[in-house]
């Protein structure tokens, strides 16, 4: 079953308040399988974190967002904010390093801003409003994304987990959920010729189920064996944008990542 972070998680971004704090926190080294020398850094930082910041803690243990309605004139413009200027800027200090960004799919940033329960009603009382929210979103994502990418971010990670099709069920996946994931991969494509974005094994898998994407075989040189060194390998092909069908967390079953296309 579906478990949403705390919603007490996308008030503050303490990891971002002083550069001690920044390098301590919000970087965390990943041993890679083999050689300890190549760890990838990890920055995790949820676009959500940054959005319910505009809304202000009234009650810090609930969603800042109770209906979609409060969100129909919002700005989801996130290279604005002071914060996000502070990761490009890590990211840029660490340029010459292994960095893994880890990114939310549009569905699920609008789900740490709104109860996921009450977004899935959204399905068939506020279709219309929803999809414009979520193209919104997404665009604001894909800018994102591409800053980090232009600040020397190679490597991005991109999952929703509260979009998945064992959530969703298959028609709404592929009218909401996936057609958003769809939408900021094609939005995405212009600026990944050195850069890969891989999808969690839950949301390739959905796109795959859906007809939405195709999973093809990805050969990979058998000396490659470490995490870092596959993802290097496919961000350096220009022919490969989106791989996925495997967990970026789980070193003994990332040996083999399939390249995902779109149908």
């Amino acid at each position: 079953m579906y478990k949403h972070t705390v919603p007490a998680a996308c008030w503050d971004c303490p990891v971002l308040e002083t550069p001690e704090t920044r390098e301590r926190d919000s970087l965390r080294r990943i041993p890679s399988v083999q050689n300890l020398e190549a760890d990838i850094y990890r920055f995790r930082m949820a676009e959500e974190s940054i959005l319910s910041g505009d809304w202000g803690p009234e009650d810090r243990r609930s969603y800042p967002v109770k209906e979609l309605s409060s969100l129909r004139d919002f700005d989801f413009n996130l290279l604005e904010d002071d914060r996000i200027r502070q990761v490009l800027a890590l990211i840029s200090d660490k340029r010459n390093h292994p960095l893994l960004l880890e990114a939310e799919c549009p569905f699920s940033v609008l789900a740490g801003l709104m109860n996921p329960v009450d977004l899935y009603m959204c399905f068939m009382e506020e279709e219309e409003l929803l999809t414009e929210i979520l193209v919104r979103i997404g665009d604001a994502s894909a800018d994102y994304l591409a800053a980090c990418v232009d600040a020397g971010c190679r490597y991005i990670s991109l999952a929703d987990p509260a979009g998945t099709m064992n959530l969703t069920g298959e028609e709404y996946f592929r009218r909401f959920c996936g057609m958003a994931e769809i939408r900021l991969m094609q939005k995405c494509r212009p600026f990944l010729d050195q850069a890969v974005i891989h999808l969690c094994r839950r949301t390739s898998l959905s796109l795959v189920m859906a007809g939405m994407a195709e999973a093809k075989e990805y050969p990979l040189p058998e000396e490659l064996t470490d995490k870092t060194e596959i993802l290097a390998f496919m961000a350096e092909d220009p022919g490969i944008h989106y791989a996925g069908m495997t967990c970026i967390h789980d070193d003994s079953g990332f040996r083999y990542p399939m390249k995902i296309c779109i149908i």
